[in-house]
């Protein structure tokens, strides 16, 4: 099921590169988030959801949600 207020990658690059846009420089946010400049520049430029950390994310003000564990039967134990 997916959520009504899911994003894809450009969304959330689009909103992180608006955080650090706002932050004033990238070594600024990176200040704000606890990291150094080159790490979020790696993962700024993988330009995938999947390359940010949470605190990056959070940051950003987005939040991670990883999908419901789901449960199979197995045909045999």
């Amino acid at each position: 099921m997916k959520r009504g207020n899911s994003m894809d990658d450009a969304d959330v690059f689009r909103i992180v590169d608006r955080a650090i846009n706002k932050a004033g420089s990238q070594s600024a946010f990176a200040r704000k988030v606890g990291i150094t400049r080159s790490a979020l520049c790696k993962q700024h430029n993988a330009k995938t959801a999947k390359g940010y950390t949470n605190e990056v994310l959070l940051a950003a003000g987005i939040k991670r949600f990883q999908p419901p564990t789901e449960y199979y039967l197995m045909d045999e134990i």
